[in-house]
């Protein structure tokens, strides 16, 4: 299988490639890369805005995996928020174009930080995101690859991750609903070569029953 992972340059996408079984060529994306890439990634350097370079990216791919709504570092407001928005506009329809077998956009699962820790969400609950690139990066890109995908053939997946945990914040709460960095790319992979939904993490592109109290 060839996989497409954008925000290449991140930490998430390069624990992701390092994790994929033998057999399997990970092609990263991203504007730019501060440091090699692991033997056998290959990398693609641009912008997933410009139509061609999207079409460059996919080209040769089984699956996509988008990850660079989660990675934004350096990035100036407007600009975050047009790549997280146009950006995942541009990728989505040249994976349709190309006929992409599988597509997994990442998001994150602070979009229920304002929630009671104990509440049980769940995929039909609507998130709750605050006015803060961390929230709306994550939370636009979701919504724009829910409405490009709308009528895709192919299987098109939402991965809510948990946040990147220090050896201090697990010894300090252990037993914490939410994943650990090492579980990520480990989870990522399961929704990438499973038939079924990966269960608790992943939301498909249909539209999210409002949160109990919320209007809209």
């Amino acid at each position: 299988m060839n996989i497409l992972v954008t925000g290449g340059d991140g930490r998430l996408a390069r624990a992701f490639a390092a994790a994929l079984p033998a057999g399997t060529t990970a092609r990263l994306a991203d504007t730019a890369f501060s440091r090699p890439l692991p033997p056998g990634v290959e990398a693609a350097c641009g912008d997933v805005r410009e139509p061609e370079f999207a079409q460059t990216a996919v080209s040769g791919m089984n699956a996509v995996i988008h990850l660079e709504p989660l990675s934004l570092p350096g990035v100036d407001d407007l600009a975050a928020i047009d790549r997280a928005t146009r950006g995942t506009f541009v990728l989505m329809n040249a994976a349709l174009d190309a006929g992409i077998e599988r597509i997994i956009t990442g998001s994150s699962l602070a979009l229920f930080d304002a929630l009671p820790v104990a509440w049980n969400v769940n995929e039909e609950w609507r998130p709750y995101p605050q006015p803060v690139l961390e929230h709306l990066c994550p939370w636009l890109a979701e919504l724009s690859t829910r409405q490009t995908t709308w009528a895709a053939a192919a299987p098109v997946i939402c991965l809510r991750f948990g946040g990147s945990w220090t050896q201090t914040d697990r010894n300090a709460c252990p037993m914490t609903p939410h994943g650990y960095t090492s579980t990520m790319p480990c989870l990522a992979c399961s929704a990438l070569y499973s038939t079924r939904r990966v269960s608790g993490r992943s939301f498909t592109s249909r539209p999210q029953a409002s949160m109990p109290g919320a209007t809209g």
